[in-house]
């Protein structure tokens, strides 16, 4: 544990740890030792999923789309969640008074929570469709910001998310680690590297909807309407 150490009792890129001895953030002051959900559904409409997914833009606008439901302050979906990503974060971790928080809603344990897991890979799929729809940027990287780069919906400018950047400077890994090159390195995964190695084409894994559609040559269209993220009755 002494290679952690720093990591446990210090701050880390704006991180500080909770009080009470757990992996949370430092003001969440939920006391309960085993995994805590404070909310109980999430709902998102299948059809705003696609509309982020299948629009003609940049990576800025994807992000904002399943960020804020907009894309350059125009909304774009009728989800009452208007949130794909935060959403299920904000509504299934959710909070109680006194500051406690849900851990899926705490950014620190966040992953913790197993629906991050569902929760997230929907987020990926959703970026490989919009890859896909936008194919002739892949050179650019999808117009990925080289510089100053900020957060949505913030606008908060924070180290690290620039396109040559290293994805975790802190926890970093090699592709080599990943599993995406086979040779040895030392040299940490950035955001390029990672558009390059997962995109619909290059990606050791992929999405059931998205074979359906190279293999029929009809990637050109909107993905099958038929998976959403519906998170209910979860208690």
């Amino acid at each position: 544990m002494a290679r952690y150490e720093k990591y446990l009792t210090g701050n880390t890129v704006g991180f500080n740890n909770s009080e009470l001895g757990y992996l949370r953030n430092y003001d969440n002051t939920n006391p309960n030792p085993y995994l805590t959900r404070f909310g109980i559904q999430f709902a998102y409409d299948a059809n705003d999923w696609v509309t982020c997914s299948t629009i003609q833009g940049y990576w800025s606008d994807w992000f904002s789309c399943i960020e804020l439901g907009n894309i350059r302050g125009v909304q774009v979906t009728t989800s009452p969640s208007f949130s794909h990503h935060s959403g299920a974060h904000l509504l299934i971790g959710a909070s109680a008074p006194g500051g406690q928080g849900g851990d899926f809603m705490d950014v620190v344990t966040s992953p913790n929570e197993p629906l991050f897991w569902f929760h997230h890979a929907n987020m990926d799929r959703s970026k490989m469709w919009f890859m896909q729809m936008n194919f002739d940027k892949e050179n650019i990287f999808y117009g990925f910001p080289v510089s100053n780069s900020s957060s949505i919906p913030e606008g908060t400018v924070y180290p690290g998310i620039n396109l040559n950047d290293p994805m975790a400077s802190a926890w970093g890994f090699t592709l080599y680690q990943l599993g995406l090159s086979s040779t040895p390195s030392n040299t940490l995964a950035t955001h390029a590297d990672m558009i390059c190695h997962l995109s619909p084409h290059t990606s050791p894994y992929i999405y059931d909807d998205m074979v359906n559609c190279q293999t029929t040559n009809t990637c050109s269209t909107s993905p099958a309407n038929r998976v959403s993220s519906f998170f209910t009755d979860l208690l």
